[in-house]
């Protein structure tokens, strides 16, 4: 009997500490998505939820927000839904981490254009300077670094939020799907977390820009930025892979497949002379 209450107690006691480690890792998670996004992107971010599943492997985060820098309004740069993410838990412990599979979905992306600049070249000014493009020290960053082998960017609307002074009007750019593969595989560094958030943000964007459907007023400038923007290549990221494939164009960006389309019926006229 006295066996059998000492098996209970120590039942009891490992439950404990795994909901207590639950909980405490729920909050060192939140804790570091938050101050990863302000790092690199130079402003608030926020997370709503954190939920991990030690014995699984496995954790979701609900509800990232991003805001706009001042002067923008009181409405966010990025909103993400939801993401999972499947980590290995052999590799928890390691000072790099090996994680299989990133997937985030229901992701918005406002974009604030005014007569003196606007919120994403605010934010994209930051990033390029938090990346240090040729500084040694980006490669001396202290904390935990990661190897992910497929990040998947789901459900995204780009949105151009009107404005009447510039004669910009609404427009929303959707994207089905950005895949990404071994993204730090190419370094035995791997990427620290607020690189990978510069790597989301620059990813976005450049998948937005490649549609075509911005307007120039946006595009141009953008185009301009992101250029300067080393994330991507650093990471090992050779292309954006979207849900109907494409064709690799120069800075790692894909073009859907209507326009491959286009361009080959342009050549073909091309070819008889018509």
């Amino acid at each position: 009997m006295k066996l059998l209450k000492r098996l209970f107690s120590v039942i009891i006691l490992l439950v404990v500490l795994v909901v207590g480690v639950g909980l405490f890792a729920d909050s060192l998670v939140k804790s570091a998505i938050e101050e990863a996004g302000s790092e690199a992107l130079g402003v608030k971010t926020t997370v709503d939820n954190v939920s991990i599943g030690l014995l699984r492997g496995h954790f979701s985060l609900s509800g990232n927000q991003i805001a706009n820098p001042a002067g923008y309004g009181d409405g966010n740069f990025f909103e993400l839904g939801a993401g999972n993410v499947e980590v290995s838990l052999a590799s928890l412990l390691a000072d790099k981490i090996e994680v299989p599979l990133i997937e985030l979905s229901r992701l918005r992306v406002n974009l604030v254009k005014g007569a003196k600049g606007s919120n994403y070249g605010t934010i994209l000014d930051h990033l390029n300077k938090f990346q240090g493009t040729g500084d040694a020290s980006k490669d001396d960053g202290e904390g935990k670094r990661f190897i992910i082998k497929k990040l998947t960017i789901k459900d995204v609307v780009v949105r151009v939020v009107p404005v009447q002074e510039l004669n910009l009007g609404a427009l929303d750019v959707p994207i089905d799907l950005i895949e990404l593969k071994d993204i730090g595989s190419d370094s035995d560094k791997g990427v620290l977390l607020p690189e990978l958030a510069g790597i989301v943000v620059e990813a976005v964007l450049k998948r937005a820009s490649a549609s075509g459907r911005l307007p120039d007023l946006i595009k141009g400038g953008l185009d301009g930025q992101l250029s300067q923007l080393d994330g991507l290549a650093d990471a090992g990221i050779k292309s954006l892979e979207g849900l109907t494939g494409g064709t690799q164009l120069p800075g790692g960006v894909t073009k859907g497949l209507e326009n491959v389309k286009k361009d080959a019926a342009k050549k073909l006229k091309g070819l008889f002379g018509k």
